[in-house]
């Protein structure tokens, strides 16, 4: 339930709101195996008995509350905040002793303020405090991942020309890993939860387009992104979560890309539309470690593609689209069995009605 609290004035507004909500989860997982033999590329079966990896009853029971203050003073904009979760959960595994239930409360508070300077353009800046729950059935020891979040920017629109701006620094108080079969996990570290402790993640992120307006009804929109990841552990360990391992201070996280940067334009009619884009990372290690990247880990992608599509009769339209038009075979991660690909070169068409709602 949200209750709102409004007040306007002519220069000083505000808009108060509270909320509370109680929220629960029940899963019951039954994993099976059966053996397998690879043999002239195809999956036959060996005959063996079935095993049964995991029966499981997992319980989750939340209570959070939240209060939210949007202040107004001319132009600028106060916006102070506090969120509490209270997590109460268990699981009880076939076979095993019962566990008892773990109770955890986390507290975020946030402050973030706005200014409107000028017509087109805003500045904010903000600090907020993240968490993640704990998986139910995790030891006592393991805590919720917790991070202060902290970003700066300013975005601007001038008719058809917007931009934004935004360095962000997140300083996590304890990183979790969650080891899972598509983690590189098996046997008992199957949905174990590991404390990853003090992480520096902190970066720079751009967005910014402009559509172009021609005669006849033409519009050209042209959209790009980029974002500049850097992470650094700021205490060394051992783990036995895969993607973690050895760290030692300094190591960055395994799975970031540094950079990260896409591109569209098109071109748009009332009766057709074509478009085409690209989207690039760098390469990202597969365990943490430091840069730059061997063959071991996750090289470079480049993936272009493209859309058009046309009306053919009132309310019909015919649309083409081709994903990874260059061929692309790179590698998107190693784990949990080797190697993965990123999506094949496809073409696809169809037709579409759109029926009035």
């Amino acid at each position: 339930n949200t209750l709102q609290w409004e007040v306007f004035g002519p220069k000083i507004s505000s808009t108060l709101e509270a909320g509370l909500r109680l929220h629960g989860d029940d899963v019951v997982r039954l994993h099976t195996e059966d053996p397998y033999a690879m043999c002239d590329r195809s999956l036959t079966p060996t005959g063996g008995a079935t095993e049964t990896t995991l029966d499981s009853h997992a319980t989750a029971r939340a209570l959070a509350a939240h209060l939210h203050e949007d202040l107004q003073i001319n132009a600028i904009h106060l916006l102070p905040g506090l969120r509490m979760e209270i997590i109460d959960s268990s699981m009880e595994v076939e076979g095993e002793a019962p566990q008892e239930s773990v109770t955890r409360t986390s507290w975020m508070p946030g402050m973030a303020t706005l200014l409107n300077v000028g017509e087109w353009t805003d500045v904010f800046a903000g600090a907020h405090r993240g968490f993640s729950p704990v998986a139910p059935g995790q030891p006592e020891d393991v805590q919720p991942e917790s991070s202060w979040n902290y970003e700066m920017g300013a975005r601007a629109s001038i008719g058809d020309l917007y931009g934004e701006t935004v360095g962000f620094f997140n300083d996590y108080k304890n990183l979790t890993g969650q080891c899972t079969l598509s983690g590189g996990c098996t046997g008992e570290d199957i949905d174990r939860q590991y404390n990853g402790g003090e992480v520096w993640v902190y970066g720079l992120e751009w967005v910014g387009g402009h559509t172009a307006l021609l005669e006849n009804g033409l519009e050209i929109p042209f959209e790009a992104t980029y974002t500049w990841t850097k992470s650094h552990f700021q205490t060394g360990f051992v783990s036995d979560f895969p993607q973690f391992g050895t760290v030692e201070a300094g190591d960055s996280l395994p799975y970031v890309a540094e950079h990260q940067a896409s591109a569209r334009v098109g071109m748009n009619h009332a009766r057709f539309g074509l478009s085409t884009g690209i989207t690039a990372r760098s390469g990202m290690l597969d365990e943490s470690g430091q840069f730059p990247i061997e063959e071991t880990d996750i090289p470079p992608l480049f993936l272009l593609d493209a859309a058009a599509h046309t009306t053919v009769k009132e309310r019909w339209k015919v649309y083409l689209t081709g994903t990874n038009l260059t061929g692309s075979t790179a590698i998107t991660s190693w784990r949990p069995m080797g190697a993965r690909p990123t999506a094949p070169f496809q073409i696809m068409a169809g037709l579409k009605l759109d029926v009035p709602g």
